[in-house]
C-alpha cells in the first residue's frame, strides 16, 4: 500500500514538473528579452535549431545560442516568398523562373564564403521578390543573408548589412544561384576577454529613459530617450571608439572606453510627431548598467 501511494505521489510530482516545463517553453518564445530585468539570461553553449532544413550541413548553420533563439533568431522575412512579380504584365508566353528556397541559398552562401558552422550561425534572411519590366526582361528575386559570429556565447556587432548589424552578409540571385555581392567585416571581432551579462534589457531601458537624451530636427527637440518606442533590443559585443562601424559607438561618454570591446545592450528607439520622425541607438554596458554611448537622428515628415 505504501509503495502504491509512493508511486502515485511520484507520478503527481512528475506531471507537475512536465506542466512547469511547458509553461517555461511558452514563455521562452521571441519577445521575452524585456522580461530579463531581475534574472538576466546566462549564455549557454547549448544551441537550438529554430529553422529546420533537410540538409544536415545547412542545419548546422541554423543552430544559434539559446539567448538569441529566444530573441527570434534566425529571423526570416519571406516577403511574399518565393514568387516573381510577373502577374502585373501581360505575357502569355512568359514562363516564371524556378526560384530556389532558403536552404539552397544558404548552401551557396556558406560554400562561397567558406564559413564553418562551429564559428558562424545563419542569423537572418530577407527575400526580395523579382520583377518583370517587360516580356523579354526579368529581374531575379534575391536572397539577402546574414551570418553571426559568436564569442564567449555572445554575438558580435557588425556593420549594417541587408539583414542587420552582423559581420557577414551576402546576396544571392534566387534564380541563377550567383553571388551578387557580399560584405565580410571581421575587424570588430574580439581576440581575448571574458564577457558577462549581468543586467537585463528592462534595466538597460530604464537607464536609457533616465538619461533624458533628446533628438533634434531643424531646431525642434524631442525627448526621445524618455518617450521613444523600442524597436529592437539585444546584447552584442561592440567595439567602442572612432574605429567602430556605427555612429552609436564612435563617441563613448567615457573616453577611456575608446578602443575597448564591451558586451552591451543595444536598444533602438523611434518616435514620430506631427512634423518630424526621430530615431536613436543607445548602448548600455551589460555588466555595469551604465549608458556607454548613443546616437540620434531625425528628419521632417514628408
Amino acid at each position: 500500500m505504501k509503495t502504491s501511494r509512493a508511486r502515485r505521489r511520484w507520478l503527481q510530482y512528475a506531471l507537475t514538473a512536465v506542466a512547469a516545463v511547458g509553461v517555461v517553453l511558452v514563455l521562452a518564445l521571441p519577445g521575452i528579452a524585456s522580461d530579463f530585468a531581475t534574472r538576466p539570461p546566462v549564455p549557454s553553449t547549448t544551441t537550438t535549431p529554430p529553422v529546420s532544413f533537410a540538409n544536415s550541413t545547412i542545419e548546422a548553420f541554423a543552430k544559434v545560442p539559446a539567448l538569441y533563439s529566444s530573441l527570434g533568431y534566425p529571423a526570416v522575412d519571406y516577403g511574399g516568398y518565393p514568387k516573381v512579380n510577373y502577374s502585373q504584365v501581360d505575357c502569355p508566353s512568359f514562363t516564371p523562373p524556378q526560384v530556389m528556397g532558403l536552404s539552397q541559398a544558404i548552401g551557396i552562401a556558406v560554400s562561397y564564403l567558406g564559413l564553418d558552422p562551429s564559428n558562424y550561425s545563419f542569423a537572418a534572411a530577407q527575400f526580395s521578390p523579382g520583377n518583370v519590366p517587360s516580356c523579354s526582361q526579368v529581374d531575379s528575386p534575391l536572397w539577402g543573408l546574414s551570418f553571426a559570429r559568436a564569442y564567449g556565447g555572445f554575438w558580435v556587432y557588425g556593420p549594417d548589412g541587408p539583414s542587420g548589424p552582423l559581420p557577414v552578409s551576402i546576396t544571392v540571385d534566387a534564380v541563377r544561384g550567383t553571388v551578387l555581392r557580399n560584405s565580410t567585416d571581421l575587424s570588430s571581432l574580439p581576440t581575448s576577454g571574458t564577457y558577462q551579462l549581468k543586467i537585463g534589457s528592462s534595466v538597460a531601458l530604464a537607464t536609457v529613459k533616465a538619461s533624458k537624451v533628446n533628438a533634434t530636427v531643424s531646431g525642434r527637440t524631442y525627448p526621445l530617450a524618455a518617450n521613444g518606442t523600442v524597436t529592437s533590443e539585444q546584447p552584442r559585443i561592440a567595439l567602442l571608439g572612432p574605429s567602430a562601424s556605427n555612429a552609436a559607438f564612435m563617441s563613448p561618454l567615457n573616453a577611456s572606453l575608446s578602443g575597448q570591446r564591451r558586451l552591451c545592450w543595444i536598444l533602438a528607439l523611434s518616435a514620430k510627431t506631427s512634423s518630424d520622425s526621430y530615431q536613436g541607438t543607445f548602448v548600455v554596458d551589460a555588466e555595469t548598467g551604465e549608458l556607454v554611448s548613443y546616437s540620434t537622428s531625425g528628419a521632417p515628415n514628408t
